[in-house]
């Protein structure tokens, strides 16, 4: 993640927010972040059900349409 971290910021001094390199470094970095997350509640929780998993994935399936 830090390295895509650097990639954004490094990319951010020369590029317009619309460049697609630049916005595929962020969304990169911003999925790395939900990876992440998702890795620390799942550490900190029991496991859900097969019923909650697959509601967890539509909602991460469905992006930002949620």
């Amino acid at each position: 993640m830090l390295r895509e971290r650097g990639r954004v910021a490094g990319l951010s001094r020369s590029r317009t927010d619309d460049d697609p390199e630049y916005t595929s470094a962020r969304q990169n970095l911003a999925a790395l972040r939900l990876e992440q997350h998702v890795r620390d509640a799942l550490a900190k929780a029991p496991r859900p059900t097969d019923a909650q998993l697959q509601r967890i994935a539509a909602i991460l399936m469905a992006g930002s349409a949620v």
